[in-house]
């Protein structure tokens, strides 16, 4: 009883803000809604500790304040049993993930269901692993905190997953456009063959219309001389006949041969007219034959130009994902040879807290800011001809040294790497929490490079050099650039360098490593 005493004494129960009968079950039935298809085991904790608050508040209203519904019971007790329960299932979400914060909330609010319950044996016993918790007895509050790590490390993997699916989409709607792109060159080039052929048409056309204004030239030519020995022959009869008629009769016949003679300067006329007809219909049609060429032509120079410069758009995209020297050998040959390098600088940089601050910005705000960080990365590394090999999400890769040899590789890198360091700790004290933390990891040595898969390819880099510059990367502090024992000694007479002693690295044991200045 003396300890039943002290402990009531010590741990009076926490009263509720005043909520109405309304509020509470439109608190319970809202949270009930909210945890229908959640899979998220944190958000899913919280949840049920809020249902079970607002069921211990429906409790403590007074009993002619509590109305029965299809979620609320009229009996205090009920209400109370249902508390315990999603309190118990918060509790267990809650220790799944690791959620220590939100455990210790859930317990009071369990410690004061069952104490108003009247379970006082089960109150006691929640208020011992209550003090147990704060404590850490038994390793509980190290566990809880390790699955919490790994809570927010699977958390951050699915991220990137969705990253990389996104990423993947963009390249496949790339894709299509390059097909589209080629089919509509296909059909370009077929209505150049359907032109080409239209040409050769009308060229035969206009020949034969040349030939056959000769033709009517000659015969126009021919008909004239057989009229003009008709002419003479008709003449040389009206002569004859003058000479043998008598006076009246060479009267009538110089009249008859005026007559003739009108009669023919008109038939002359009317030919003539006929003729300069047909020639002006004939230049008519050799113009608009013209017409036809010329436009046909034009429209094919339009089509030649638009070819071209489809052309150079693939042949840009395909040097922004290859390095030119890979793009060029990839287009004369089909394919590229996998290269061994044996001295380059493996660049890596990641963002510290990159998952926890991601998920306070919207989806916009995060790709936008992404953006704007890559692209001056982007633009600092080419100012050094360092080559970019790829992001993965909030990771960036870079090598200098390859696909041509730089002396200079590991002193070029370096001098990158604190453009980049200081471009972003200028941004983070510019936006605050709107941006992110860099850390910076280096390592010199020998990679193989090549081209990887056939559909949606990519130049990469393997070898041991990848994998000690990716533990750099892990092993360094926020705002530093951490480089390996083998980039210190190629850039040790020109920066200022930390030594830091051997340190621990994943799978690789105590690596000799070295802040930058």
């Amino acid at each position: 009883m003396k300890r039943l005493f002290i402990f009531l004494l010590l741990f009076v129960p926490v009263v509720m803000q005043a909520q109405s009968m309304r509020e509470l079950y439109n608190t319970i039935d809202a949270e009930l809604k909210a945890a229908s298809g959640q899979r998220d085991k944190k958000t899913l904790g919280r949840i049920y500790a809020n249902i079970g608050a607002a069921y211990l508040g429906v409790a403590k209203l007074p009993q002619e304040e509590i109305v029965a519904t299809s979620l609320v019971s009229a009996d205090k007790k009920e209400n109370l049993n249902r508390s315990i329960d999603y309190c118990n299932k918060s509790i267990a979400a809650s220790d799944e993930v690791g959620d220590i914060e939100q455990m210790k909330v859930t317990y009071k609010t369990l410690y004061n269901a069952q104490k108003a319950a009247g379970k006082i044996g089960a109150a006691a016993s929640t208020l011992t692993t209550m003090k147990s918790l704060d404590k850490g007895i038994l390793g509980k509050k190290s566990d809880l905190e390790k699955k919490q790590i790994e809570y927010e490390n699977a958390k951050r993997l699915d991220s990137i997953k969705k990253q990389q699916d996104l990423a993947e989409q963009r390249i496949k709607e790339q894709n299509q456009r390059l097909a589209q792109q080629q089919q509509q060159q296909q059909q370009q080039q077929q209505q150049l063959d359907a032109t080409n052929k239209t040409l050769t048409q009308a060229q035969k056309d206009k020949e034969n219309v040349s030939k056959a204004l000769q033709k009517t030239q000659s015969d126009l030519d021919a008909e004239k001389t057989t009229v003009a020995e008709k002419d003479r022959q008709l003449t040389q009869a009206e002569q004859e006949r003058a000479l043998q008629a008598a006076n009246l009769e060479l009267t009538e016949s110089k009249l008859k041969l005026q007559q003739q003679e009108l009669q023919m300067k008109d038939e002359a006329l009317e030919q003539r007219k006929k003729q300069q007809l047909f020639y002006v219909y004939s230049i008519i049609t050799v113009l608009a034959i013209s017409l036809l060429v010329f436009r046909s032509f034009r429209q094919q120079k339009k089509s030649n130009q638009a070819l071209i410069k489809e052309k150079k758009r693939s042949e840009e995209l395909l040097l922004n994902i290859l390095p030119q020297e890979v793009a060029e050998e990839l287009m004369e040959k089909g394919f590229a040879d996998a290269k061994h390098f044996h001295n380059v600088t493996v660049l890596f940089t990641d963002f510290v807290s990159f998952t926890s601050i991601a998920e306070k910005m919207s989806p916009q705000e995060l790709v936008g800011e992404l953006h704007v960080c890559f692209k001056a990365f982007d633009g600092i590394l080419g100012k050094y001809h360092i080559e970019k090999i790829k992001t993965v999400g909030d990771a960036y890769m870079a090598v200098s040294g390859l696909p041509i040899s730089n002396p200079n590789h590991a002193s070029d890198v370096v001098a990158a790497a604190m453009e980049i360091r200081d471009y972003m700790v200028n941004r983070k004290k510019e936006l605050g929490k709107g941006t992110f933390a860099i850390r910076i990891g280096i390592n010199s040595g020998e990679v193989v490079a090549g081209i990887v898969g056939v559909r949606k390819f990519s130049y990469d880099i393997w070898g041991d050099t990848v994998n000690i510059a990716a533990r750099m990367e892990q092993n360094c502090e926020e705002g530093k650039i951490n480089i390996s024992e083998a980039t210190y000694q190629l850039v040790k007479n020109k920066y200022a360098c930390i030594h830091r002693g051997k340190v621990e690295a994943k799978n690789k044991g105590g690596i000799d490593m070295y802040y930058i200045q």
